[in-house]
């Protein structure tokens, strides 16, 4: 099965770090094996959802987009996955719909 890195960006996840829970965007990068590209964003957006079920609180609106993909030929040694975290900002974010766009919903 062709391995892909993808780029997928999560906005207004609510996540505490001590204090109470305030909105956060983030960007991370996994390996997604896939049998077609078609297939790519599903099997990536579904796989980061239950990574973020531990982390984030219910509340917002969150989303995740795949912003970007391309195929690889392995995953690089040694690199644990995570999540590069920063403030949500609803004027900076600017996100318009767009194909390929998911929404994901805690409750």
């Amino acid at each position: 099965m062709p391995l892909y890195r993808v780029l997928i960006h999560g906005s207004d996840f609510r996540v505490s770090q001590d204090g109470p829970a305030g909105a956060a965007d983030f960007f991370a990068t996994r390996w997604v094996n896939a049998k077609e590209e078609s297939q790519l964003e599903a099997v990536a957006i579904e796989s980061i959802s239950k990574e973020l079920q531990a982390l984030v609180e219910d509340g917002g609106a969150p989303q995740l987009f795949v912003e970007e993909s391309q195929p690889a030929e392995s995953p690089p040694s040694g690199v644990e996955p995570g999540f590069s975290w920063f403030e949500h900002d609803d004027e900076e974010a600017g996100f318009e719909a767009r194909e390929g766009e998911y929404e994901a919903f805690w409750g």
